[in-house]
């Protein structure tokens, strides 16, 4: 099963965020200038399937099938929830990826492994 990182991001619009939009607008250029280079396209999670306790098996528009792990990327407040394994197995499709009832989705062009995704996970001190 594949390990991927998950980037939280900095938030919604406004607040904080606000203060960061450019540095935040250059950085999300990056990873769509990687996948243009790769995927002409984003690709759609078509299907999920959850591996218990944190994975997920996912079926893509193109035919791709992956397994990924998610155990050690739950971690600030965004993803607390997705710790109880029963909310994590209330994922589903919407929209060509995967959605839990908090409204968090994950982006599918790192999922299907096309894009590194951005490194935010806070390094242990």
């Amino acid at each position: 099963m594949s390990r991927i990182s998950i980037d939280p991001g900095i938030g919604p619009p406004g607040g904080k965020a606000r203060a960061q939009s450019n540095h935040f607008h250059e950085e999300a250029q990056r990873p769509r200038a990687i996948c243009s280079e790769r995927c002409p396209r984003i690709p759609k999670v078509t299907e999920v399937t959850v591996r218990p306790p944190y994975g997920l098996n996912l079926t893509f528009d193109d035919g791709v099938v992956r397994e990924v792990d998610l155990a050690e990327e739950l971690w600030g407040a965004m993803f607390e929830p997705l710790k109880d394994p029963r909310f994590f197995a209330e994922v589903r499709v919407d929209h060509g990826t995967v959605v839990w009832p908090s409204g968090l989705d994950l982006d599918p062009v790192v999922l299907h492994g096309d894009a590194e995704p951005a490194e935010a996970k806070p390094q242990a001190g």
